[in-house]
């Protein structure tokens, strides 16, 4: 996503954690352009309770652009148009490809302002809406310190249970609960803020070790629980909470992905090295990956596997074209396109900066 990063001073970790959640979300992209979302199998079960792209961009949003140091009107004239003209292009390249294959309407083009032309761009939508409110949450986060934005992630964690709540603790309807007006992804960029400022002390003798083996048991132990202990739910249902981008078990593995990189890798990197030039270069394209990799899968990634899956003699053979081969693909034809972009001129309004 857009950052704020010079390429003299980068932030190493947030670069890698960026390239990681790319690449985690087109992997989860591909699998479902060939199984869908709602596949009965164990390894899509297994999927929705690992890493997810989205939560880990917004909290490289809020380590990198908390607290907003700039007026409201300045801010949004360096931020929005990044976010805007790639958006506006896109939607066009997604309905030209939507009216040419017959799965958009003009009814979709008078639906723009509050549905995307494709399911990737919600992003881009909330992301607008962040940047918009983003000055205001800044004068609150500085105002209560770090003691009240704990209270804040307390109360936003606590919220992220309601999706396995149904039937069991209460039986109230989600928008009911009285922790409802904190279950969105708002949290993702305070706590990116947070853990920016005040790491996790991950991996230390005293603490570390304990609060990574909470987070990785309750993984296993949200999942098991929604799918072992609610029999009567229906399997849509079940995914439906297990795969909520605010759900517990969504929270911690982004929690600890984010603070497991950061633990591991040096914040600045003050040679520019091979490695470091390279990590650099892939996570500034990371966006133009993004706005672009479903067209990629429309347009080259499911005519290029569908035409080697027949030759698949055996199951093994056709899940990795499809789970392995296809994702590969998407991502390797994603970044040449990106890189190539770049060197036009006005790249910025496509692939943003």
């Amino acid at each position: 996503m857009p950052t704020t990063s010079q390429a003299n001073n980068r932030i190493v970790y947030l670069d890698v954690l960026r390239i990681v959640a790319g690449a985690v979300m087109v992997f989860g992209h591909a699998r479902m352009l060939y199984y869908g979302v709602d596949h009965r199998s164990t390894l899509h079960a297994v999927h929705t309770t690992l890493l997810d792209g989205p939560n880990i961009f917004l909290m490289i949003t809020g380590a990198l652009l908390l607290p907003v140091t700039r007026s409201w009107r300045e801010f949004m004239a360096r931020r929005l148009p990044r976010v805007a003209w790639p958006l506006l292009v896109w939607t066009v390249v997604y309905l030209v490809i939507g009216f040419a294959r017959g799965t958009r309407t003009w009814r979709d083009v008078l639906m723009l302002p509050i549905m995307p032309a494709n399911g990737i761009l919600w992003y881009l939508y909330m992301l607008i809406v962040i940047y918009i409110t983003l000055p205001v949450a800044s004068v609150a986060i500085e105002a209560m310190g770090k003691r009240g934005v704990q209270v804040y992630l307390v109360l936003w964690v606590l919220s992220s249970l309601i999706p396995f709540e149904h039937g069991v603790i209460t039986s109230l309807t989600p928008p009911q609960h009285p922790l409802a007006m904190f279950h969105n992804c708002y949290g993702y960029v305070v706590l990116g803020y947070y853990l920016r400022r005040w790491p996790l002390p991950l991996f230390t003798w005293r603490h570390g070790w304990w609060i990574a083996l909470v987070m990785v048991l309750g993984m296993v132990a949200v999942p098991w629980f929604e799918f072992t202990c609610q029999p009567d739910l229906s399997w849509h249902d079940h995914i439906k909470a297990v795969s909520n981008i605010a759900g517990i078990n969504a929270v911690m593995v982004a929690v600890l992905a984010f603070a497991v990189v950061q633990r591991l890798v040096p914040e600045r990197h003050s040679s520019p090295g091979r490695l470091s030039t390279l990590l650099a270069t892939v996570s500034d394209s990371i966006y133009g990956i993004y706005l672009m990799h479903m067209a990629v899968m429309i347009l080259v990634t499911v005519p290029v596997i569908n035409r080697l899956l027949p030759a698949c003699a055996t199951q093994w053979q056709s899940l990795s074209l499809t789970l392995v081969a296809a994702p590969v693909l998407t991502l390797a034809v994603s970044l040449t396109l990106t890189l190539v972009i770049k060197r036009l001129p006005y790249s910025k309004y496509i692939i943003g900066h």
